[in-house]
């Protein structure tokens, strides 16, 4: 009897537990920014055109936690500018700005503001030289009043031979 008790119990158990892993539940997704996020190489130049880093740099755009499609971050991981911020977006125009400057995340007392920022759908070449998105950043530091800069540059591909 007592086996007979043990056995139910063990195959309601595994029952329980095949119908709760069953793979119809998942809905597997993206963003609601998926287009627009991404990990770039980017230059960061002067509104006259010169490279004020010499080398490429990371920067990437990615999703708030309330994972809408009217916002999402910029940030360059403390990198090149010490830049992060939430921006507002345009997603069917893939456009993002902000409206004034606003917080920096990295840099408490050198707000931003982007006036112009857009993803380019296939409008850049990866170093290797396949068709990648291009990103176009023109942006002030509220610490340098009038001095605009341009970031620019195309999405990473993943594979080491475009990597700089």
């Amino acid at each position: 009897m007592k086996k007979t008790i043990i056995l139910n119990l063990l195959l309601c158990c595994l029952t329980s537990f095949l119908v709760s892993c069953d793979d119809n539940d998942i809905k597997p997704g993206g963003t609601s920014v998926e287009k627009m996020a991404g990990d770039w190489w980017v230059m960061l130049r002067d509104e006259s055109g010169t490279d004020q880093l010499k080398v490429r740099a990371k920067l990437y755009t990615y999703n708030t936690a309330s994972n809408v499609s009217t916002e999402m971050f910029v940030d360059d991981k403390k990198g090149f500018s010490t830049l992060k911020g939430k921006v507002q977006v345009d997603y069917k125009s893939k456009t993002f700005f902000t409206n004034d400057f606003v917080q920096n995340l990295y840099n408490q007392d050198n707000p931003f503001k982007i006036y112009e920022g857009k993803i380019l759908a296939n409008a850049g070449k990866s170093k290797s030289g396949k068709p990648v998105d291009s990103i176009y950043i023109k942006l002030e530091f509220k610490n340098e009043p009038g001095v605009k800069y341009i970031i620019a540059g195309t999405r990473k591909t993943g594979f080491p031979a475009d990597d700089y």
